[in-house]
């Protein structure tokens, strides 16, 4: 409902990507905000802190990330990768499994463990560590060190034109954002005290990007890291399609690994002058459309010939 990234395939196999904007919240609070405005979110959690695991369970079921931010939230998390993701796996049923983490109070663990359990680490601002608060759209030049800009009254991200004014940024540049917001201002936000966030703030940013939504991909952290990560290493060839009704492509990649199969559906447009068009991979149907030119649908790298 939210997908519009297009992978373009040309003759000469040329790879474009336009605007991704994520955002990254930490609390239950944005549940009802993120459902009212169609859009997914990341939720991190501290394991040992007897988080709602039936909650959790529920915005999974939603299409909601459900990520680490340790097992016991102490100043540096090292030796707490995998527990914390394991706790995770065990408690919540989702697709692809936890793959992201948030290192509690910014603070980077050993960069080997954490990239042995997940396809990408986050830590606070990066202008904090002396590198970009924004990304380029092949995401940061290290998984383990992926910013995102803190929102609330201890942060730069306090209303909603700061909000957008973000995203106006990457939009211009092609790029891609996330915010970390732990609560929300005037409501009981359990541990997560730190910086609380004018919901109305958060409110009017999603506005914004509704009525934006042509520009912008607003998507869970994990989603994000994946697309792009999939986009970076696929290919996409031309196949005998055996008659002159049909093309046939293969999608691929090979950075499979222990931690995910990078199997994040990738939006392909194909041009065509065609204007009636079937579309299917591994002989199962996809949903697709035929716009100005175009045939747009959305495949799985590795998933069979489309």
């Amino acid at each position: 409902e939210f997908l519009k990234l297009y992978l373009i395939y040309l003759e000469e196999n040329i790879f474009n990507i336009y605007q991704i904007i994520v955002f990254i919240f930490a609390a239950i609070g944005l549940f009802k905000l993120s459902k009212k405005y169609g859009y997914k979110a990341t939720f991190h959690l501290v394991t040992n802190w007897n988080p709602n695991w039936s909650g959790f369970q529920t915005l999974a079921n939603n299409g909601h990330e459900i990520a680490s931010h340790s097992s016991s939230h102490p100043t540096n998390m090292s030796g707490e990768e995998a527990s914390s993701k394991q706790a995770i796996e065990r408690q919540i049923t989702q697709n692809y499994g936890c793959l992201t983490v948030a290192y509690p109070n910014c603070n980077v663990p050993n960069e080997s463990s954490v990239l042995q359990n997940y396809i990408a680490g986050r830590i606070c601002n990066g202008s904090w560590q002396g590198i970009s608060d924004n990304m380029g759209k092949n995401g940061p030049s290290n998984w383990a060190k992926v910013p995102a800009i803190m929102t609330g009254d201890q942060g730069s991200i306090n209303s909603t034109n700061s909000f957008t004014g973000e995203m106006q940024k990457v939009i211009q540049s092609g790029g891609w954002v996330m915010f970390l917001t732990h609560g929300f201002s005037g409501k009981n936000n359990g541990s997560a005290t730190y910086s609380p966030t004018d919901l109305s703030a958060i409110e009017g940013a999603l506005q914004w990007a509704k009525q934006n939504d042509k520009d912008i991909w607003v998507a869970p952290f994990r989603n994000v890291a994946m697309y792009i990560k999939e986009r970076n290493a696929s290919k996409i060839e031309p196949q005998d399609g055996g008659d002159a009704n049909t093309m046939s492509f293969k999608l691929s990649h090979n950075i499979a690994d222990n931690v995910s199969k990078y199997d994040y559906p990738l939006s392909i447009r194909v041009q065509t002058n065609w204007t009636n068009v079937k579309v299917s991979q591994n002989n199962a149907d996809i949903e697709s459309k035929v716009e100005n030119g175009y045939v747009y649908f959305d495949a799985v790298p590795n998933a069979g010939t489309i």
